[in-house]
């Protein structure tokens, strides 16, 4: 069995936009506002539920439908797709969990939250490999003498 460094699950890839750095801690900090005293229901309802109607699926969009050159995402269609995609996201998670007998919100929110962490990281680390693995100018390929 391969062990991954311990460094490596404690950052986030070098080079991580701030809106996907945000979009991978946001379920975390959601999770964290599950667990205040009840005098902060308030908050804790807005922390959460803001999370769970916007950040899946707007991790979920950025995987899907990226911004491709030239192509502005229209608003409207970037707002609908991202409720909808949180929408069916939540529900899956919570079927699952309905199913298995096992639901509470922290287990939910939590699942929720690993899941958007995951659809962000992954392909940023997939990205920072492959532009690391990427011949440049400065750098010559391997086997290939300088010109």
């Amino acid at each position: 069995m391969t062990r991954l460094p311990v460094r490596a699950l404690t950052r986030l890839p070098a080079g991580l936009p701030p809106a996907e750095a945000v979009l991978a801690v946001s379920g975390w900090v959601a999770l964290a506002a599950t667990t205040l005293p009840a005098a902060l229901l308030p908050l804790r309802a807005v922390v959460a539920a803001s999370f769970l109607l916007l950040c899946p699926g707007a991790a979920a969009l950025r995987l899907t439908h990226p911004v491709r050159a030239g192509r502005r995402r229209e608003p409207l269609e970037a707002v609908v797709l991202t409720v909808a995609f949180s929408v069916a996201i939540d529900t899956v998670v919570a079927e699952v969990f309905f199913f298995t007998r096992s639901i509470s919100t922290a287990r939910a929110v939590g699942a929720v939250a690993l899941i958007t962490s995951l659809t962000v990281l992954v392909p940023a680390a997939v990205r920072h490999r492959r532009r690391a693995a990427a011949p440049t100018a400065d750098r010559p390929s391997e086997g290939r003498p300088p010109t």
